[in-house]
């Protein structure tokens, strides 16, 4: 039996869905925000998982407060 897709693709992801394919990103953008890095872009076309990387994201800094812009 074939595994199914692991990509969520009709809603952004809350914290119980498995997250995939932006591991690396996730950890250096971690990693600079906690070395004082003041701002991050996160830009791309719609439906490429932005929202979902911003909630998982706000997830992994809970020692700052995440305002929904």
């Amino acid at each position: 039996m074939l595994p199914g897709n692991p990509y969520i693709v009709d809603r952004p992801l809350t914290e119980g869905d498995l997250f995939v394919g932006r591991q690396r990103l996730l950890v250096r953008a971690v990693q600079e925000l906690r070395r004082g890095q003041q701002a991050t872009l996160v830009y791309g076309p719609s439906r490429m998982g932005k929202t979902s990387f911003l909630h998982r994201l706000a997830t992994e800094l809970t020692e700052f407060v995440v305002v929904n812009v």
